[in-house]
């Protein structure tokens, strides 16, 4: 049993403190009470007053303190039992997962494109005693997790700043191919792996984010094994799953879908000539999610996905944060 201190320690703090308190009022006024007592005599000489009173207002403040014994008792009751009650996943907080590879030199890039490079201005301390550190950073846009915009493929589709917040935040699935993959790295997402999916889950909401699952993080940082080719410039050679065309348009047309995304380098498959998938999704104005990872630790629902990119002005694609928020 998970207890709510887990999720809320400052709120378990504060209750605790309450208890204390409590238990320190009612010390307090039992040992009124007892200063107080139930003797008979009419005036009675209270120490801590350093008077006589009178038998009426001794019984005055009998009540008075009975009815705030009663009422504390009752506070602390109440504060020891939501302690002790099972954690509820209304409160609980939600489980993160980062979805992102870390830029570095391993990173990998299409094999034309520049690949990540961070260059070091300085690091060390300044004539004035102090802690400094900064970088320049060059690379391509289209290279490690990064979103690819519906304008890299789809003249008129939105660039990188256009896309709305609603298309990057929004619930997720996850369709798990690796069964296929693992023995086809030219594997293509299928209708039939989004009906069959929906078969078990139901069908996959408007607006949703749909996120594959392949199996190819496994090779993530090998280029030869994650690519199909470790040669710059070689594009021949690309084997890796991506999207079918007919499963595009399902997505984009019928489903209706935020945003798609997948663990390789391209939502096409390595051997695609002419990119269909990128060409359909571009024109539905649905951005893609490629080199994404962690997928295999996702449920296949219930999790929402937040994907915010490098906010570049009319760029064609960007690096990428994204992450998956599961619960509570």
């Amino acid at each position: 049993m998970i207890s709510t201190m887990r999720y809320y320690p400052r709120w378990s703090e504060m209750l605790t403190q309450c208890i204390n308190n409590n238990l320190k009022y009612l010390k307090r006024d039992f040992k009124s009470l007892a200063n107080v007592g139930f003797r008979p005599k009419a005036n009675v000489w209270i120490k801590n007053m350093n008077c006589f009173v009178s038998k009426d207002f001794i019984m005055e403040r009998v009540k008075a303190n009975l009815w705030k014994c009663k009422f504390r008792l009752l506070c602390a009751f109440h504060a020891l039992l939501v302690l002790a009650l099972p954690a509820n996943p209304l409160y609980a907080e939600p489980q993160l997962v980062d979805l992102t590879h870390p830029f570095d030199e391993t990173t990998i890039y299409w094999p034309t494109n520049k690949t990540f490079h961070l260059e070091s201005v300085f690091s060390g301390r300044t004539d004035k005693g102090y802690w400094y550190e900064s970088n320049d950073l060059t690379a391509s846009e289209h290279g490690g997790t990064h979103l690819d915009a519906p304008a890299h493929f789809a003249e008129g589709r939105w660039h990188i700043d256009d896309i709305p917040l609603e298309s990057l935040i929004a619930p997720g699935v996850v369709i798990d191919i690796r069964a296929r993959a693992k023995d086809n790295p030219d594997t293509r997402i299928l209708p039939e792996d989004i009906l069959n999916w929906e078969k078990t889950h139901g069908r996959i909401a408007k607006g949703s984010i749909v996120l594959v699952l392949t199996g190819w993080e496994a090779f993530w940082p090998n280029k030869k094994l994650y690519l199909g080719t470790d040669k710059p410039g070689d594009v021949a050679n690309l084997h890796f799953p991506g999207f079918s065309k007919e499963a595009a348009e399902l997505l984009s047309h019928e489903r209706k879908v935020a945003a798609v995304g997948l663990d390789t380098p391209s939502l096409d498959y390595g051997q695609s000539k002419d990119f269909p998938a990128h060409q359909v999704f571009g024109a539905a104005n649905i951005p893609g999610f490629e080199n994404v990872c962690q997928l295999a630790t996702l449920p296949p629902k219930g999790f929402r996905v937040i994907a915010l990119p490098m906010l570049i002005g009319n760029g064609s694609g960007a690096p990428l944060r994204i992450v998956a928020e599961i619960g509570p």
